[in-house]
């Protein structure tokens, strides 16, 4: 996956940041860039491309609305070690919405 993004992107510094587990479906990662931090999905089925690009319209909607923020999404690329795809997008700090969660829901309702 590191190779890729490095490849992909033409980026000289790629840094592991430590961050919480991922989810059940992809294996994610963040990392630290000279363009910045960047979160990264990959999913090595096939078809996931389909699934990633659904995912990246959905976030260009979101951002479009202007009510919450957002990763900004960057691109898809072909796993070249296998099937699947890597999903990169901008890495958000994001904190637990125990005390948020319903500012956050009315915000996505509007």
């Amino acid at each position: 996956m590191e190779r890729i993004i490095r490849d992909q992107m033409g980026l000289r510094t790629l840094v592991n940041i430590p961050t919480r587990e991922g989810g059940l479906t992809n294996v994610c990662q963040s990392f630290q860039t000279e363009r910045g931090n960047l979160f990264v999905k990959m999913n090595t089925l096939s078809q996931t491309r389909t699934m990633f690009e659904g995912e990246k319209a959905g976030l260009e909607a979101i951002i479009a609305t202007g009510t919450v923020p957002c990763p900004s999404p960057n691109d898809i690329y072909d796993n070249g070690d296998g099937p699947g795809s890597i999903f990169v997008m901008e890495h958000l700090d994001l904190r637990d919405l125990d005390q948020q969660g319903a500012a956050l829901g009315e915000a996505v309702a509007r």
